[in-house]
């Protein structure tokens, strides 16, 4: 775990504490300060070998979220629904009682059903974990129910918002999870297609490197990448990084970041190869002189450099990197012992 990591919890947790004996324990800024600090936890790294006591503070927390929003709104109010929701997704990863879990699911999904109706995204989400996690005899009958909520969802949409708008493309993915076959197929390059005319819109009306566009030209690239493969996904992240440097020039911090995604997102089956390996080699100086020791690209290129030394099993090459450019955010667990020698 990185020591921001750990301090970014401990100043949550101590700022929960204040505001608890403020407030109180009810009061919805204290429950929304309680959840907030559970999403805290669960980011932090699943490397850690205090990861499962992070969890259990996690599940100790959420209970207590759902402890007050039961007080003040009652068991089957959507917002006490949803943090019954997560709490059970936690206890299901604790390995809790699978029993009494499946019990709590099956309340918790029809109390969605009775208070939202069966074809809003919590309940479909309720009816698919439970699809997961029931016995084997229910769960066509409970996938067929999610596949045809996520069909009205996705309908509704369209009528309402367009068939490009991200949150019809939303649905459109959603779809797709519980989608097989050619149907599967149509909706993941219903998703391409769609992110591809927003990135296009966006560039017209704002600009090409303007951060809506920018984002939208992401979601079209990570679709790309995970339903039609990571070279057709390379040569778009290749095309942003000229764009790029066409527009701003090869030194501007844009065009930095950009490369660096680049070699993010250029790993192959088995580990980064040699050439990634070569290219960060090169862009590190440049990076660390354009960005600065501490901006998150930075770093980022940093840690993907010594991950592919690692991986290929130069781990002197790689606690040099480290040792080369130090941050005092590493990983209590990395450097552990004298720099490397030259």
């Amino acid at each position: 775990m990185r020591r921001s990591e750990l301090a970014r919890v401990r100043a949550m947790e101590a700022a929960l504490g204040e505001q608890e004996e403020r407030l109180g324990p009810d009061d919805p800024r204290t429950v929304e300060s309680r959840v907030r600090l559970v999403e805290a936890y669960e980011q932090l790294p699943d490397y850690d070998d205090e990861q499962r006591s992070w969890e259990e503070r996690s599940a100790a927390e959420m209970t207590r979220a759902v402890d007050s929003r039961t007080r003040t709104l009652g068991a089957g109010h959507p917002d006490t629904l949803t943090l019954r929701y997560k709490l059970a997704f936690l206890r299901l990863h604790l390995n809790d009682d699978r029993g009494a879990l499946l019990a709590e699911l099956r309340e918790i999904t029809d109390g969605r059903l009775r208070a939202l109706g069966p074809a809003h995204p919590d309940t479909l989400q309720s009816w698919d974990m439970l699809a997961r996690h029931c016995p084997d005899p229910e769960r066509p009958g409970l996938r067929e129910r999610v596949e045809n909520g996520w069909v009205q969802v996705l309908a509704d949409r369209e009528q309402r918002l367009g068939p490009d708008h991200p949150e019809t493309l939303g649905a459109v993915l959603e779809l797709a999870k519980v989608s097989d076959g050619r149907r599967q197929q149509e909706l993941r390059q219903r998703m391409i297609v769609g992110w591809e005319r927003i990135a296009a819109e966006r560039a017209g009306r704002l600009g090409l490197l303007h951060p809506a566009t920018v984002e939208a030209r992401e979601e079209h690239l990570t679709r790309v990448e995970v339903f039609a493969g990571a070279a057709e996904g390379r040569r778009l992240r290749e095309k942003v990084v000229a764009d790029h440097e066409r527009a701003l020039g090869p030194d501007h911090p844009a065009t930095v970041r950009a490369q660096i995604q680049l070699l993010a997102h250029s790993g192959m089956p088995g580990g980064p190869s040699p050439e990634v390996t070569a290219a960060a080699e090169a862009l590190i100086e440049r990076a660390l002189g354009i960005l600065g020791p501490v901006d998150s690209s930075f770093l980022r290129l940093r840690y993907l450099l010594m991950a592919t030394h690692l991986v290929a099993g130069h781990e002197e090459a790689a606690r040099a990197v480290g040792h080369r450019y130090p941050s005092p955010d590493d990983d209590f667990f990395i450097w552990e012992g004298p720099a490397p020698t030259a």
